[in-house]
């Protein structure tokens, strides 16, 4: 633990003194560690009683007598003191239970995933106990949100436009890779968003940017096992206001003429069937279609996909298809979701693969496409990502494409071969159905 917190007080000095820097995020997990497991009790032993800044003014660094056995508060104080620097970090809470509470644990303590943050005197100014938790039996879920549930609320009923995002973020393909979900929600919402993520990419953790509503402003996306973490920096514009979202326009639900139908076929996309429909020729327009939603394409490659069999290609071909789904997404959390998607798949003879693995070099890439959906939700996040050699990389938001209005518009063959494209849709008000 006193490892990770000298590598704080060492990219501290290096953000304030060489960076200029105003605030510095650290991970989720980034002290104690990850727990991979279902025991409660672990984590206990490295929990301190942190105070609510509402109630009582703390100032560990220069009174560390306030409260006992606050070790990590201390230096993280000294760390927002010392560096004239707004710190944001993530430490677990004790909270003693209530007397009369029979669901206390058997530590007598609720343990709580909590975000500090120390303004530059190195004063506790924000506690935020994690309220949707993921897979984190180690913690306590609760009884109230702090702030908001879910943090839309934050944005769309408090405008809160600058959001620091301590995170453990695991990628799951193909549209929950770290830096291609929260470049997308800052496009989406016209909000700055800091997010450092946890690298431990042998778990597929990994992933830290800082997103504004014009893109990425800097990321740092590495997957090889063994490579170390990175600071980033960046100087940024304030956002005052978040873009007002609403329905997008709603496409007709019909599909294509037979002579736009490409073949159809049903794939297992993170976790869920999914309808597909291949993007057959040079050029062309599609719609695919699961419940609800209807996903419509039009498109240019710089090659001819061919059915698998026929051409000289064989089985194993490779192309692109749009994919739609509208349902629950069944996971440790149910949450409901709308997907509209163009992605690479192979087809082996058998049944089609679908995913955002790219096989380089490539046979087939988009020179630019247009997709859009009727969507039922205004929460619609846009994702592009390439495959660079080795790891996924961002497409240059507003430069090489936009969004606006429930339409994703590509113009320009990117620098990498295209991965995915994702319309990323969230019923927040359907995750109970």
């Amino acid at each position: 633990m006193m490892v990770n917190l000298r590598i704080y007080q060492q990219q501290a000095k290096i953000a304030a003194s060489q960076q200029n820097a105003d605030i510095i995020v650290f991970p989720e997990d980034g002290v104690y560690g990850m727990y991979m497991n279902d025991q409660h009790e672990i984590v206990y032993p490295y929990l301190e009683l942190i105070p609510d800044p509402t109630k009582l003014q703390s100032n560990p660094c220069n009174n560390p007598s306030t409260l006992p056995d606050t070790e990590v508060q201390q230096v993280l104080s000294c760390i927002a003191k010392e560096n004239k620097l707004f710190v944001v970090a993530n430490i677990g809470d004790k909270v003693p239970c209530n007397q009369n509470d029979t669901k206390c644990p058997g530590t007598g303590h609720y343990q709580y995933n909590t975000n500090v943050v120390y303004d530059p005197q190195g004063t506790l100014v924000a506690r935020y106990h994690k309220y949707n938790l993921f897979g984190e039996y180690q913690f306590d879920r609760p009884e109230h949100a702090d702030i908001a549930h879910p943090a839309i609320d934050l944005i769309t009923k408090h405008n809160v436009t600058n959001i620091a995002f301590p995170t453990a973020w695991m990628d799951a393909a193909p549209f929950f890779n770290s830096i291609q979900f929260h470049s997308a929600f800052a496009a989406a919402h016209g909000i700055n968003y800091l997010a450092a993520n946890i690298h431990y990419p042998q778990s597929r953790f990994h992933g830290s940017g800082i997103y504004t509503p014009e893109g990425a402003a800097t990321y740092y996306y590495n997957t090889t096992v063994g490579s170390e973490g990175r600071l980033l920096v960046k100087e940024i514009p304030g956002v005052n206001e978040a873009k007002t979202l609403s329905l997008p326009f709603k496409q007709p639900a019909s599909g294509p003429t037979p002579s736009q139908q490409g073949r159809n076929f049903v794939a297992v996309i993170s976790k869920n069937k999914s309808n597909f429909v291949r993007l057959t020729g040079r050029s062309g327009r599609a719609v695919v279609c699961h419940n609800n939603l209807c996903c419509h394409a039009s498109y240019k490659t710089n090659g001819t996909s061919v059915q698998s069999g026929h051409g000289s290609n064989g089985p194993g071909n490779e192309y692109f298809a749009l994919g739609a789904f509208d349902g629950l997404r069944r996971s440790r959390i149910n949450y409901y979701i709308q997907i509209c998607i163009i992605l690479r798949c192979y087809d082996n003879g058998t049944t089609p693969t679908c995913n955002d693995k790219v096989n380089l070099p490539v046979k087939i890439d988009m020179l630019n496409f247009e997709m859009s959906g009727n969507f039922s939700t205004p929460y619609i996040y846009p994702e592009i990502l390439l495959q660079k050699e080795g790891d996924f990389g961002l497409a240059s938001y507003l430069n090489r494409w936009s969004y606006a209005d429930g339409r994703m518009t590509s113009d320009n063959k990117y620098m990498h071969p295209l991965a995915v494209a994702t319309l990323f849709g969230r019923c927040y008000d359907r995750d109970d159905e």
